[in-house]
């Protein structure tokens, strides 16, 4: 809904391929946990920030965190 509201606001941006303001969003969540630092969601979410741009940018990209067990993981490991 942000990256939507930003870029109908259609302020003016000479410098991008879509002429206006966009926004790029990462988004990281998990089941807190005393297995992961608080780092380890600031990290995922800064990895889905930088898939976003990748993307072309004006994009929004969720990272969730996996945890070992989770989905047969041997050891803590970031799923995107």
């Amino acid at each position: 809904m942000v990256r939507v509201a930003v870029q109908d606001l259609g302020m003016p941006h000479a410098t991008s391929v879509y002429q206006s303001v966009t926004v790029s969003v990462g988004v990281a969540c998990t089941t807190p946990s005393d297995a992961q630092a608080p780092k380890d969601l600031i990290e995922a979410a800064d990895a889905a920030l930088y898939a976003a741009k990748h993307r072309g940018r004006n994009a929004v990209v969720e990272h969730g965190l996996v945890r070992a067990g989770d989905a047969g993981a041997d050891a803590m490991k970031m799923a995107g």
